[in-house]
C-alpha cells in the first residue's frame, strides 16, 4: 500500500487538496469500496478511467475536514496518451475537473 498526499488546495499555501491509498489488486478497492458503503459513507465511484498517465479503478470518500480521499488501483500505464480526469459522481457533490487526480465539489 502507497499513500500519497497531493498539497495545494485553494485554501491556500500549506493545505491539503487530497490523500490517496494506493492498493496492490482491483479486488481490495471493491472489499474497501463494499465496507465504506456498508458503513453508510457517501461514496463516488471511477472504475476504469485514465487519469494521471494510467488506466485506475478507485473510488473517493470525503473525511470531517472535506478532504477528498482516494482509494485505487493503477490497472496498466497509459503511455503516449493524453490524461482525462474523469468523474463521475455517486453519492458525493458534483465536480468539476480540476487538473488530473485532484477533484473539488463545485462552487469551491
Amino acid at each position: 500500500m502507497n499513500l500519497g498526499l497531493s498539497q495545494g488546495r485553494a485554501g491556500g499555501e500549506g493545505t491539503v487538496d487530497h490523500m490517496g491509498i494506493q492498493v496492490d489488486a482491483p479486488e481490495t478497492v471493491m472489499v474497501q469500496l463494499q465496507r465504506v458503503k456498508a458503513a453508510g459513507v457517501a461514496v463516488r465511484e471511477e472504475m476504469g478511467v485514465n487519469c494521471c498517465h494510467a488506466n485506475q479503478d478507485k473510488f473517493w470518500v470525503q473525511d470531517p475536514d472535506g478532504v477528498e480521499w482516494e482509494v485505487y488501483h493503477l490497472n496498466y500505464d497509459l503511455e503516449g496518451e493524453a490524461t482525462v480526469s474523469a468523474s463521475r459522481p455517486n453519492g458525493l457533490p458534483v465536480v468539476e475537473e480540476t487538473g488530473c487526480c485532484a477533484p473539488r465539489p463545485s462552487g469551491t
